[in-house]
């Protein structure tokens, strides 16, 4: 599917991947419209105290095994992602190390 169909499919709750590359995957966080607490680290990287409510808005996140973990990351689609004819949905999910595993 081309990039502005994987876009929609994350918006309907499906995690996506290129076809080249589907040890990193993309979903939606919808966020936390209620609020969030905040925790020690984001508490002390923002300039707020810990426990402060804070709303958290919606963002595409990057999902990559990597350096025996996981790793994620907010990320923006670009022109190229976009018009990409090699997306589809993922049928697995990422495991440490960059390794697929079956959902």
């Amino acid at each position: 599917m081309r990039g502005t169909e994987a876009l929609t499919s994350l918006f309907l709750g499906n995690r996506v991947c290129q076809t080249d590359n589907r040890q990193t995957q993309y979903a939606l966080n919808t966020g936390h419209p209620g609020g969030v607490a905040l925790d020690r680290d984001l508490a002390r990287l923002s300039g707020l105290n810990e426990g402060t409510r804070v709303v958290q808005q919606p963002y595409i996140m990057q999902i990559t095994g990597a350096q025996g973990g996981i790793t994620i990351s907010p990320y923006t689609f670009t022109v190229e992602d976009l018009a990409a004819d090699n997306w589809t949905v993922a049928e697995s999910t990422v495991a440490a190390g960059g390794q697929a595993r079956s959902a």
